[in-house]
């Protein structure tokens, strides 16, 4: 292949593997972090691929605006509440829960859900979100684009919060790493984790 489209491939992949030789181990990312962890403030890399993708599904489903209200309509359905509470869905605030079943559990998952019921006055609703129990690539598109907030322990499901909407929240959960360990980037807050360089500059 061309180096232009070598260069045009890459652009539209996520890039956020480590470089690990026999005597080190470090983490780089030539796009938005130098070799010093330092985050490059003007970095907008994940932002044009953000933008890209939701440019590419509008542009291939026209009703896709449609599918995800209606998406949320059933979501918020599915939680309990009744079509008289949901006359508009855009009243509604949703926060997907991330769950695992093999690996990075989220151990009380179930307890948290039932703890943000308390908010169903401020019409807020929260669910679990699993993308393994999905059954295409269009119901996790439609997932994630119809909720308002993403929480998720540390781990490569927190990069489909791509596709939620505009002003859109993401708060990932660091679990305890030793410091001698891989990882060890979690228990620091000098530089940016993985998935705090993705969104870096763009409107989430």
């Amino acid at each position: 292949a061309s180096e232009a489209t070598k260069n045009q491939t890459r652009s539209h992949t996520f890039d956020l593997a480590p470089a690990i030789s026999s005597k080190e181990v470090r983490f780089v990312n030539s796009w938005c972090v130098d070799n010093e962890k330092k985050q490059i403030d003007n970095c907008t890399t994940y932002n044009d691929l953000r933008q890209d993708l939701l440019a590419r599904y509008a542009r291939k489903d026209p009703l896709l605006q449609e599918k995800i209200r209606e998406y949320r309509r059933q979501t918020l359905s599915i939680a309990g509440l009744s079509p008289e509470e949901v006359d508009d869905v855009d009243e509604w605030k949703i926060v997907g829960l991330t769950e695992r079943k093999l690996r990075r559990i989220w151990l009380n998952i179930d307890d948290s859900v039932k703890a943000c019921d308390g908010f169903r006055q401020q019409k807020v609703v929260c669910i679990t979100v699993n993308v393994e129990e999905t059954a295409s690539p269009e119901e996790q598109l439609l997932m994630h684009s119809s909720l308002d907030a993403l929480v998720g322990i540390h781990g490569a499901q927190l990069t489909q919060g791509i596709f939620l909407p505009r002003q859109g929240y993401i708060l990932e959960l660091l679990p305890w790493i030793p410091h001698w360990s891989w990882g060890e980037w979690v228990a620091s807050t000098s530089a940016p984790t993985p998935v705090g360089v993705m969104f870096h500059n763009t409107d989430l």
